[in-house]
């Protein structure tokens, strides 16, 4: 916690967290700092004097929940659906076959039933595709966690296959990963895939922000799916590529117009960056080396076109149906670093600081230099496309 001004930990308040049941915390009481920390305003000053005290935004949360008192039994507690103010949970959950004792204060003296999550997921897209399905509406189950799934492989691999025979019904699935480092997102990532959904790790209320506010339409609308994007480079004009990053998420080149062959979704309002390290020709084509059992290959004609690339895209609409194509040559324009757009130029600083993290072989010349001048230059362009409005 802070004193007023200034951002270190008062002498004699480490400890002390007795005060927040205390002190008010009404709107009125409560100010959002410009440099992003919570203001409360005390009833009652310390004895240093102190009436407001200045947070940062988790650190209230944290402070807040120590009050809540933990569960009597176990860690876990379940909201939405799964809520036991919930008028839907008798859907989901089955009813007790016989009551838990008690012992001579009231208190459960057995043991309280246990439900794996894998079940109460699994009826859960059961209740939702049944009694709660909305006709050409949105239909999604989200599943928030704050740990890893713990499941055996036999109950992860039949959960995927319920998962991948509800998407066919049009409910698909958003898993939530809440943590601080503390979170395997493997599990996340399969189930998501499997129900034509999608799964964010949420380790901060920037982030939270904008998985559920700013693009929840995108969260949770879908636009299209199985969306595959095939790039294919003009030898004329590169001699080498690399896809940076992706790896997880290559397909065969037959899986580009094979309709059974499952790949992402794509929500309402969002955007896929893939970049590409390429070494231009330069005007000189690598024409390849004579091979004894193989004609060398040789260029068609439209490879004199100028075209850097094509990029094939297949989609089919939300509702199924025979996949659609959009067929997108481009061209080298020649644009500097300096004068390309603040998403490329973010785009590239985030792979450049990856890559140089993972001390990869591709990093070639990139330092933290190179991305410092990279956020600069997306500060400088931020700043002048706001004075120009």
């Amino acid at each position: 916690m802070y004193g007023p001004g200034q951002h270190k930990q008062p002498r004699g308040q480490a400890c002390r967290q007795e005060w927040v049941a205390s002190c008010s915390l009404a709107n009125d009481r409560l100010k959002t700092l410009d440099d992003g920390h919570v203001r409360i305003e005390l009833k009652k000053a310390w004895s240093n004097g102190t009436t407001p005290v200045d947070l940062e935004p988790l650190a209230l949360i944290a402070r807040l929940a120590a009050l809540v008192p933990p569960p009597r039994r176990h860690l876990t507690r379940y909201f939405g659906v799964l809520s036991s103010h919930s008028a839907s949970r008798s859907q989901v959950v089955p009813a007790p076959t016989a009551p838990v004792p008690a012992d001579d204060k009231g208190r459960p003296a057995g043991k309280s039933r246990y439900i794996p999550w894998a079940d109460l997921l699994r009826k859960t897209f059961g209740f939702v595709a049944g009694e709660m399905l909305i006709e050409k509406g949105v239909n999604r189950v989200i599943l928030a966690t704050d740990g890893d799934f713990n499941v055996g492989v036999s109950s992860r691999g039949a959960l995927e296959r319920l998962i991948e025979r509800k998407r066919d019904t049009g409910v698909y699935l958003t898993v939530l990963g809440f943590g601080m480092g503390n979170l395997k997102d493997s599990m996340l990532e399969a189930l998501a895939n499997k129900g034509n959904g999608n799964h964010a790790y949420i380790d901060s209320f920037t982030e939270a922000r904008r998985v559920l506010v700013e693009d929840v339409a995108g969260t949770l609308i879908t636009v299209a799916k199985d969306v595959k994007v095939q790039v294919e480079l003009n030898p004329a004009q590169v001699t080498h590529h690399r896809l940076v990053g992706y790896e997880n998420r290559l397909l065969r080149q037959e899986d580009l117009v094979d309709d059974k062959s499952d790949a992402a979704e794509m929500g309402a309002g969002q955007r896929v960056t893939a970049l590409y390290e390429i070494t231009p020709t330069h005007g000189k084509a690598d024409r390849g080396i004579a091979l004894k059992y193989q004609k060398t290959p040789t260029l068609a004609p439209a490879a004199t076109s100028g075209e850097l690339a094509t990029i094939k895209i297949r989609y089919k609409l939300p509702a199924g149906g025979d996949s659609h194509e959009l067929v997108l040559p481009v061209r080298d324009q020649g644009t500097v670093l300096a004068a390309t757009t603040p998403a490329f130029r973010l785009a590239a600083a985030v792979a450049a600081f990856g890559m140089i993290l993972r001390e990869s072989p591709h990093q070639g010349t990139a330092t933290l230099a190179l991305v410092r001048e990279l956020a600069m230059l997306i500060d400088k362009a931020q700043s002048l496309r706001g004075a120009t409005q």
